[in-house]
């Protein structure tokens, strides 16, 4: 039940505060580092759209999130990078690129990976 209602607090902040929002971000961020797997996952891609690009307090929080148990997580870290990670950001992008090339990791995850640090390494 405690994870209904810290799900459910990640939806009420998403759908009432706007993309850019700095405390939305902030609590989102936060959520990020629930201790439970499923509200890490919702909450990183809901805070880096109300991050500020190159935040980096939300970029340590997601780099963190890349080590994560959860490949649900480690696939929301991913993606969540490439959204705010400024362009040429070397320490996230090798980050990623140790991902992409773990044969352990889940392909979904090593897709998202690749697609995060080409955004990152080349703006495309």
């Amino acid at each position: 039940p405690d994870t209904v209602v810290r799900r459910s607090v990640v939806g009420a902040v998403n759908k009432v505060a706007p993309p850019g929002h700095r405390q939305a971000a902030a609590a989102l961020s936060a959520m990020a580092e629930d201790h439970c797997a499923e509200v890490r996952a919702l909450a990183l891609p809901l805070a880096a759209a109300r991050a500020e690009r190159g935040s980096e307090d939300f970029i340590r929080i997601a780099l963190r999130c890349l080590k994560d148990s959860d490949k649900a997580v480690r696939k929301a870290a991913c993606e969540a990078l490439g959204k705010v990670c400024l362009p040429g950001d070397k320490v996230a992008a090798v980050e990623l690129l140790r991902l992409c090339r773990s044969d352990n990791e889940d392909e979904h995850v090593r897709f998202e990976a690749h697609a995060a640090g080409s955004l990152i390494m080349d703006g495309a």
